[in-house]
């Protein structure tokens, strides 16, 4: 981050609430935009919309970059009022707009809350992951489990697992409890936070949330996690500070499962499922 930039924002705001910055720089370059609009309130409606959608656009998008928001962001920053443009030139009844924004909050909660968007692992990890279980009876949490395909899959393949799925975003955690009812399977799901759950009660926990939340999920298993468990993140990595406790497990569709223990003190392995 360069020095004018610190100034006015901290680095570690940024790394922590992006989101919420994002939302900032959106607003401040809304009201820039309304204030500079006269240059341009002669022109017809549709110039003035677009000059609108450009000055918005250029300022977050600077801003953005000038504080070194993630490239994501960035991008989003830059598109967001061409894309309201856009879908405001369709003409769609107000009540559509209404309902997209509802079922929007309703499936991507997450990602304002906890920085981790939906989205969906798939069954080649959920087999690599079967074949950690221990034989004998365990308990299993998914954190993150969206609609509930890794729960719902573990708990019908391996009967003496008791498995329970966490997840903030009232749509899919719905759907995961109707699924799970329907496929009569034994496994259970709840909307909170993993942060406020104990670890310490699990045998295995499951894991496919973001680079954002590692670091944080990798403090919260360091301090409870009872030494013969194991917590599994797929596809994103763990701080440095795990690796003396990490083995890397290579999935046949060529990502990846990182397997964190507090117990394992030898040094960073890599394996094969």
């Amino acid at each position: 981050m360069n020095t004018t930039s610190a100034l006015f924002i901290k680095k570690d705001v940024i790394q922590q609430y992006p989101q919420w910055v994002s939302l900032t720089i959106l607003v401040i370059a809304t009201m820039f935009s309304l204030m500079i609009s006269p240059f341009w309130e002669n022109s017809n409606q549709n110039k003035y919309l677009i000059y609108m959608a450009l000055s918005i656009g250029l300022m977050a998008g600077v801003m953005s970059y000038m504080i070194h928001l993630p490239v994501w962001w960035q991008r989003i920053n830059t598109c967001f009022a061409f894309t309201i443009l856009i879908f405001y030139s369709l003409h769609l009844p107000g009540w559509m707009y209404l309902l997209a924004f509802i079922a929007m909050m309703g499936l991507y909660w997450n990602t304002l809350v906890t920085r981790v968007p939906y989205y969906p692992s798939n069954q080649v990890v959920w087999e690599a992951v079967g074949k950690l279980l221990p034989d004998q009876q365990c308990r299993v949490l998914e954190i993150g489990s969206g609609l509930g395909g890794f729960s719902r899959y573990i708990s019908k393949h391996h009967a003496q697992v008791q498995c329970l799925g966490l997840e903030t975003a009232p749509i899919p955690w719905f759907a995961s409890m109707v699924l799970s009812k329907l496929e009569r399977a034994n496994c259970s799901f709840q909307r909170r936070n993993y942060e406020n759950e104990d670890f310490s009660k699990y045998d295995l926990i499951f894991a496919f949330l973001s680079p954002a939340a590692m670091p944080s999920l990798y403090a919260k298993a360091a301090q409870e996690l009872h030494p013969q468990a194991q917590i599994i993140s797929y596809m994103f990595a763990w701080p440095e500070e795990a690796l003396t406790n990490l083995q890397t497990i290579q999935l046949t569709n060529g990502e990846s499962l990182y397997v964190y223990s507090t117990s394992r003190t030898n040094k960073h392995i890599t394996g094969a499922i």
